[in-house]
């Protein structure tokens, strides 16, 4: 039998072969180099995560970007950001399939592109410089006061 029949069989059998199902995966069906935001399942919970984007939704226009929503979490959390796709005339797809995941740290919208566009910062934090008082306020408070030690020997 020739390799193409072989291959022609096998892909039959199995489907044809994804590249970087990891990937894939972490990126509810896209790849990381289509990426231009990407926000954690947690990020999305958090209010000001919506205000944040809300302000900055104009940094996305006119690039033919897509917003992709993980369709496994909770709709009423998903609700206001396919609201602000639609309002601003993106197309969203709802990912419910394997790549969804449901873990904190997993991917739950990601605006992305059809072609690689490489963009080095994909995150709230590093594109708009968007800080947070609540992991600042709980260093410093961790901070001010003295350890066990410190308290027994001093």
């Amino acid at each position: 039998m020739s390799d193409e029949m072989k291959s022609h069989l096998i892909n039959s059998i199995y489907g044809t072969p994804q590249t970087l199902p990891d990937e894939r995966r972490q990126y509810l069906g896209s790849l990381r180099e289509r990426s231009a935001l990407r926000l954690t399942n947690q990020e999305l919970s958090v209010p000001q995560t919506l205000n944040c984007l809300t302000k900055h939704i104009d940094y996305f226009k006119n690039q033919n970007l897509k917003f992709y929503i993980n369709g496994k979490i909770n709709p009423d959390i998903t609700k206001p950001y396919i609201k602000l796709a639609v309002n601003n005339h993106f197309l969203f797809t709802l990912v419910a399939d394997k790549n969804a995941q449901t873990e904190p740290s997993a991917t739950g919208l990601l605006i992305a592109a059809d072609q690689a566009i490489n963009h080095d910062k994909i995150t709230l934090k590093t594109l708009f410089q968007v800080t947070t008082n609540d992991k600042k306020d709980d260093d410093t408070s961790v901070t001010d006061k003295p350890g066990f030690f410190k308290r027994l020997f001093h």
